[in-house]
């Protein structure tokens, strides 16, 4: 008459077992987010990625064509005069920084001289030579030089 009551074994999970697992789950997805946006910030912009030596050679290449439309260069004081266009502007280094009529044109220079280059037979030939430091710590001071033929 009484039959035996069989007990079913448990063939699902506990609400505990769920949990843990969403839990664990979770914990590894927020570290591995926090891995990926990492990975992906690592690239910065392009000017940060710009070496020093770059950036120099730009800024040497902007003051010899400066240089070569110069009505007068004095290399006595590093000034460069320009005329454009009926007006006349003084380029020369202060501050570490390389200025146009006072407005700053390049920045983080640490040294900037012209030299006229006694060597040659040319006249209008001149040396020009910046030391620049891109960071503000200055870990990596670069100097390039250049000869540059003032054409006025």
């Amino acid at each position: 008459m009484y039959k035996r009551m069989k007990i079913k074994k448990n063939n699902g999970f506990t609400i505990v077992e769920i949990l843990m697992v969403i839990l664990i789950l979770a914990v590894v997805m927020s570290i591995g987010a926090a891995i990926l946006i990492q990975v992906f910030n690592i690239v910065p912009s392009s000017n940060e990625r710009m070496t020093t030596r770059q950036l120099a050679e730009i800024d040497l290449s902007l003051i010899a064509t400066y240089i070569r439309n110069a009505e007068e260069v004095n290399p006595d004081n590093d000034t460069i005069t320009v005329n454009e266009a009926g007006i006349s502007k003084i380029i020369r280094h202060q501050d570490n920084s390389i200025k146009k009529n006072g407005e700053v044109l390049i920045n983080d220079i640490e040294r900037f001289y012209i030299e006229k280059d006694e060597d040659s037979e040319q006249e209008n030939l001149y040396i020009i030579t910046i030391e620049k430091c891109n960071q503000e710590e200055c870990e990596e001071n670069v100097t390039l030089s250049q000869q540059v033929f003032r054409r006025n």
